[in-house]
């Protein structure tokens, strides 16, 4: 019998096993941990045999780890069931890749004091399995943040707004004092900041709170250098009331930061999925925009944003993409370049 039959009736063996202990959870899952953990153990010692008692301690550690956050993730975790399975994925998607592509183009080995019949092709055809599948499955389940984790993320920091709690034109209109309501507004801020912070630091994504008007017992003032430090780091930065001054609308502060922080562009989240020449939910007939001008949207009058954060975002040559934030998925669809919307740039 060849090693790739005994190799793939293993396999579906002990996939079938896997999938039968995770959907039943509890003792079942807790066994398939231990005997997971315990198979990463004794590979770790056949590896380090002859390296010291340290290395045997500490592939205890790594083992118990993994075996511990498995289990965390099957019963603590939001959809916890499918967050295991994708992680049983990837290992399965790796070892299947990095067999194949080790046997079918060879090559230098990766390293030959540790694993000898490892090779690069092999590391590289784990990798490209792992992330095709692995998005695959995050996209199919409903959990397309997984996605950002599976390639190159881009340096994120969003302006957040506080509309749903209180808009200090409307209240302006009603007959406060237009800065007071204004500062009102930016309060208004910061309260969605800290939620949407503890929405994606419950999902394991690292943010920080900068606000404009400093709050020093919830945020952290917002200082550029301290911003950009963040991002680098590859945290998710939150930018909260607005510019700090009143009189300046949240788009006016997207605009701002996104020319302060150097971005290669402003993603404009709205309820509609681009531009339109009228308000789409009003007039049946209005049209979509693949891509406009600054000019165009100024001339027209297209609201796309307000006259002077359009005006910066020209100045500064920052194209300002607008896209539907309601539905689920759609920002990574367009950071991967293929979400539905409307580009506005400075091209003819």
């Amino acid at each position: 019998m060849s090693e790739l039959v005994v190799r793939t009736a293993t396999g579906v063996a002990m996939v079938m096993m896997a999938l039968v202990a995770t959907v039943m959870g509890g003792y079942w899952f807790a066994i398939l941990a231990a005997a997971g953990a315990t198979a990463v153990f004794y590979e770790w010692t056949r590896i380090a045999r002859g390296w010291g008692a340290g290395w045997y301690v500490g592939g205890f550690a790594y083992a118990l780890l993994a075996a511990l956050s498995l289990l965390w993730i099957r019963d603590r975790a939001d959809n916890g069931i499918a967050l295991a399975l994708w992680v049983f994925i990837i290992v399965w998607a790796t070892d299947i890749g990095a067999y194949f592509a080790g046997r079918s183009i060879g090559g230098p080995k990766l390293a030959p004091a540790i694993s000898p019949n490892k090779t690069w092709a092999g590391f590289y055809g784990g990798v490209a399995a792992a992330t095709i599948t692995g998005a695959a499955w995050a996209l199919f389940t409903g959990l397309e943040w997984l996605v950002l984790l599976l390639a190159p993320c881009p340096e994120l920091c969003l302006v957040v707004g506080g509309g749903n709690i209180f808009r200090g034109m409307a209240a302006a209109a009603l007959g406060f004092d237009r800065a007071t309501a204004d500062y009102m507004g930016m309060l208004a801020t910061v309260m969605n900041a800290l939620a949407l912070q503890g929405g994606l630091e419950k999902l394991g994504v690292e943010t920080r709170v900068l606000s404009a008007i400093p709050m020093a017992s919830v945020s952290e003032p917002y200082i550029r250098r301290r911003a950009l430090r963040h991002m680098e780091k590859g945290r998710i930065v939150l930018f909260a009331a607005g510019t700090g001054n009143p009189y300046f609308t949240t788009d006016t502060a997207a605009a701002l930061r996104a020319a302060e922080m150097g971005c290669d562009a402003l993603l404009k989240g709205t309820s509609v999925d681009g531009v339109y020449t009228a308000d789409p939910k009003k007039v049946a007939d209005a049209k979509r925009y693949e891509e406009l001008t600054f000019s165009k949207v100024l001339s027209d009058d297209l609201r796309v944003m307000d006259a002077s954060a359009v005006a910066l975002c020209r100045d500064n040559d920052i194209p300002i993409i607008v896209f539907n934030v309601r539905q689920s998925g759609n920002l990574a669809e367009v950071l991967a370049g293929r979400g539905k919307s409307t580009i506005v740039h400075n091209q003819e």
